[in-house]
């Protein structure tokens, strides 16, 4: 079969010889083919050798399909990259994963998360065992003075003194100006801090 194109000129009502042959058709000006469903459907005239006359061939759409076609390959090309990132991403959190947990025999994933999820546990249970033996006092500067007997059997008197305040760069200078102004000796100084200060 071989395959010949017809163009219209027509007259300006649009009607020419492809609306005899389909007389749903309409030849557009600057259009070749037909409208249908909203996409374009190019037109042939095939000659058959064996009837020797030309013959319509079939449809081929040009418009819609063709271009949802490359729309989709680009959505799903799009979306295998999309999910191969994503798959690195985990695998990389689950590589940090692997770095915090003391196992050191290789694991599935599965058995990771379990670990994991196990060692939080542990942690947080030993987070609120230690808070339980911490006595922190809410109140600002909080003191508490009381008297201690240090086993000497002479006459001096001792006392124990206990400051507790939020940390300020020149605290230890005012506190030993305090000590130095009630005119008292002092024999020991032991400093702790809690939290972050």
């Amino acid at each position: 079969m071989a395959a010949y194109y017809y163009k219209s000129n027509s007259s300006s009502s649009g009607y020419g010889y492809f609306s005899s042959l389909d007389p749903f058709s309409r030849s557009l000006e600057g259009f070749n083919g037909v409208l249908q469903d909203g996409s374009m459907v190019s037109q042939a005239l095939v000659l058959d050798n064996e009837k020797g006359e030309l013959v319509k061939a079939p449809a081929t759409r040009v418009g819609k399909k063709g271009m949802s076609e490359a729309k989709a390959l680009a959505a799903l090309k799009s979306h295998s990259e999309a999910e191969r990132r994503r798959r690195e991403r985990i695998n990389a959190h689950l590589a940090s994963l692997r770095g915090l947990v003391p196992c050191t025999e290789k694991m599935d994933k599965a058995t990771l998360l379990a670990e994991v999820i196990n060692q939080v546990k542990e942690l947080k249970k030993n987070a609120l065992e230690a808070s339980k033996g911490l006595l922190i006092p809410m109140d600002d500067d909080e003191v508490k003075v009381e008297t201690y007997d240090n086993g000497s059997g002479d006459e001096t008197l001792s006392f124990k003194a206990f400051i507790c305040c939020d940390y300020r760069p020149d605290l230890l200078s005012d506190i030993r100006q305090a000590v130095d102004s009630l005119q008292l000796k002092m024999v020991d100084a032991e400093i702790s801090t809690l939290g972050a200060g």
